[in-house]
């Protein structure tokens, strides 16, 4: 609640009909099939005060310090964190969903009738459609440990670092949980390692 309450500076709530394959009635389904997880449709960013945080990687300004920030008081602690996803925009999230889509060989061709919806909830269970997805913001991230790089996050010290005492070192900096447990359908399958920006004041209220 506090996440989807939290007013983010400088966004503004994606009005426009997300395209995905360009086809409508194949798209409908898909968004109503998205619908019923949970996602919701996000904000986008209005004007361009990002902050490249890493190589490739930006986050808006005001959620950039705060990342680094963080990342430096965990190596305080040995512990070594680094970005896997920040901003990204509603035009690479449809090639990374439809990308997905063609993995499992999903085309467009009989998607309105219903015909694939167990095969778009399984890509859906771990990837947002265009419009859709909390990167979109500029100020969510997804965390990666450096030091063990293979292993499922929620397994490494990074990630018991991080959520150690309901998340306190993550608040520190302003940030929590997309998917804290309990937190009912809200799209993909919880995912341990994606963080969102609320800022210190919010948290602390």
């Amino acid at each position: 609640d506090l996440y989807n309450n939290f007013a983010y500076p400088n966004t503004e709530y994606i009005s426009d009909d997300a395209i995905i394959t360009g086809d409508l009635e194949t798209d409908m389904r898909i968004i109503e099939l998205a619908e019923k997880r949970g996602y919701v449709r996000r904000s986008a960013p209005v004007h361009n005060t990002f902050r490249e945080v890493e190589q490739g990687m930006k986050l808006q300004e005001r959620a950039s310090q705060p990342w680094l920030d963080l990342q430096a008081a965990a190596k305080a602690d040995g512990i070594n964190l680094h970005l896997t996803a920040a901003f990204r925009s509603a035009e690479e999230q449809r090639d990374i969903f439809l990308s997905r889509l063609g993995d499992i060989g999903v085309g467009s061709g009989l998607v309105a009738s219903g015909n694939y919806d167990a095969q778009i909830d399984e890509v859906l269970a771990m990837t947002a459609i265009p419009g859709y997805s909390r990167h979109h913001t500029g100020y969510t991230i997804d965390i990666g440990c450096t030091d063990d790089p293979v292993t499922r996050f929620d397994y490494t010290a990074c990630f018991e670092w991080l959520s150690a005492e309901n998340y306190k070192n993550a608040k520190r900096f302003g940030w929590i949980p997309s998917y804290p447990e309990g937190a009912g359908l809200q799209g993909p399958e919880p995912e341990t390692w994606e963080y969102v920006w609320v800022g210190m004041d919010s948290v602390t209220e």
